[in-house]
């Protein structure tokens, strides 16, 4: 009884609060690329991992474009954070291996595409 008394207490002196919602925004990205871990850069970008095409991937939520690193044969990135450095570093199963990918420049061979929003 006393709780269902604190919650109308709260909701009548909260008038609205229970009508807001929160807005989100989806990003379509590279279709099979499984994405696995993500993580926001300093310059706004979004690296993530591109675990089941074995890519790292670089997003800007702006201009929708999407930079795909490919990582090598037998690719498969898990986790990827941003470093004090600003590059991004992913742990690659694949290959056994810790990845740096410079933030700056473009390494490897990489292919744009354009991200839809929904």
């Amino acid at each position: 009884m006393i709780r269902t008394v604190i919650a109308a207490a709260a909701l009548a002196l909260a008038p609205g609060m229970a009508a807001q919602t929160a807005e989100m925004t989806f990003y379509q990205l590279p279709a099979g690329a499984y994405p696995h871990d993500v993580a926001p850069a300093p310059d706004g970008t979004v690296w993530f991992s591109g675990q089941h095409q074995g890519f790292a991937g670089r997003f800007d939520p702006k201009s929708g474009q999407v930079e795909k690193i490919p990582l090598g044969p037998g690719a498969a990135p898990h986790g990827v954070i941003v470093g004090p450095d600003g590059n991004a570093w992913l742990t690659e199963g694949g290959q056994n291996a810790i990845i740096p990918r410079p933030a700056r420049s473009r390494c490897g061979r990489h292919r744009k595409a354009r991200a839809r929003t929904g």
